[in-house]
């Protein structure tokens, strides 16, 4: 399974199913509430709305009140508030059921948008589009191929191609996308969105990911003798990653066993779409590391978080040439390292390294069941004691002090996808990987 497919397992439970869920995740944390200790240095770090009280009565409002009560809104300009928060919220509680499944129809067979349309009108398209992308990768078809053939909008184009590429894998449909594109957007390799997907279209991401560059010469490369954190993850996204920190003297910092320190860290977003579109997966490749931050965001939550930057995001100095040369000259042909790079060139953004307050409940039958997704941002794992909402156990944490210990500066972030394995990367994996560079 590609990491397009990765939300296509995701499910929506029925409130009784999640208010037993939630129970049951309450019930495991009591010995982690029993032993909670506030942080080093008396700091309390509390997310009050990650309580199981609190849970319960935001998914049972946001399904009662967003989703239940939108399920059949006209499609009028002046809805379109609405609708911008039904399919956010079916979205996020992974919510597959026919009604739902219905109402986006209903909103894809709208005409084509016209060049210039409201900026809300755009915006909700696009979303119908991710929504579409994430929760219904067979049912919508003619609809998906009608965009392609129709729009004009490159980021509404890309999307439908993508769906239609994990829709129909085969060579011969490869091709005939790949013509449709090319013949409909002479200019396509102009647009990064377009150049992902005709390089996806010709060189399938999993043949690619199979012959990847040796990860050695990666790991060993100078990144200008700043310091590095590098995300190893898995091509199919669903399963989690690991992430490691190294000083700008070339070592990756150690736990006291003198091992590797490797952190848990997922790079799946809610919609599952490439990393190169507004809310995919966090793309390949070469990010800088900014600052570390926090933020009101009651998703994200009050841990520090990294923030990060695109090419082009924050730099607009950044050029192809710079980018290609802090890659060794092995990896500079292959092309998901390449991705970030693209996202920047997109105008993609606001992607953070950080921990998670998000709900799990929605994915609790997944094989990612315990983490969160995200807009495409680095998640680490965190728990949150049940009853009052105090943080428990933070990756995330763990991430920032090893970053604090390399320097706390500017620096680079690189993540990489290892290979298409169906499992988690675990520690001990990563840390064989890192030990071999020393």
């Amino acid at each position: 399974m590609t990491e397009s497919n990765a939300s296509s397992a995701l499910s929506f439970p029925k409130v009784g199913a999640v208010v037993a869920a939630l129970l049951l995740l309450a019930g495991l944390m009591v010995m982690v509430r029993k032993s909670w200790q506030p942080p080093a240095g008396g700091e309390e770090i509390r997310a009050s709305w990650a309580t199981t009280a609190a849970r319960v009565a935001k998914r049972q409002a946001i399904l009662e009140k967003t989703i239940n009560a939108n399920l059949q809104l006209p499609l009028t300009p002046a809805m379109d508030g609405r609708w911008e928060q039904f399919l956010s919220a079916v979205k996020w509680q992974a919510d597959r059921r026919p009604e739902v499944l219905a109402a986006v129809r209903r909103r894809l067979q709208l005409p084509i948008l016209p060049a210039r349309s409201p900026r809300l009108q755009v915006e909700v398209q696009r979303l119908a589009l991710e929504t579409a992308y994430g929760l219904f990768p067979q049912e919508l078809e003619p609809e998906m191929r009608r965009i392609w053939l129709l729009d004009h909008d490159p980021k509404r184009v890309a999307m439908a191609g993508h769906w239609l590429l994990r829709h129909n894998g085969a060579a011969a449909h490869r091709s005939a996308l790949d013509s449709t594109l090319t013949s409909r957007f002479p200019d396509w390799a102009g647009e990064p969105r377009f150049l992902a997907l005709v390089t996806e279209l010709r060189e399938p991401r999993q043949e690619v990911i199979r012959h990847r560059p040796p990860l050695a010469d990666l790991l060993r490369a100078p990144f200008e003798g700043k310091p590095v954190i590098f995300s190893l993850q898995r091509s199919n996204r669903q399963h989690a990653g690991r992430a490691a920190v190294r000083h700008p003297n070339g070592k990756f910092i150690l736990a006291e066993d003198g091992r590797p320190l490797t952190f848990s860290q997922f790079a799946l977003s809610a919609s599952g779409l490439p990393g190169t579109l507004t809310n995919g997966n966090t793309p390949c490749g070469i990010f800088e590391i900014e600052r570390i931050g926090t933020t009101s965001n009651t998703s994200i939550g009050p841990t520090e978080m990294l923030v990060l930057g695109l090419p082009l995001e924050y730099d607009r100095t950044w050029t192809e040439a710079r980018y290609e040369a802090l890659l060794p000259v092995s990896w500079r042909a292959w092309w998901p390292i390449r991705e970030a790079w693209w996202a920047g060139l997109a105008g993609r953004n606001e992607i953070l390294a950080h921990g998670t307050t998000i709900d799990p409940t929605p994915w609790m039958d997944t094989d990612f069941a315990g983490l969160t997704p995200s807009h495409g941002c680095l998640t680490c794992q965190e728990t949150w004691d049940p009853a009052t909402g105090h943080r428990a156990t933070s990756e995330q944490a763990r991430l920032v002090r090893a970053w604090r210990q390399a320097g706390a500066g500017q620096g680079y972030l690189v993540v990489v996808e290892l290979d298409d394995q169906p499992r988690p990367v675990s520690h001990e994996e990563a840390g064989q990987v890192l030990q071999a560079v020393f």
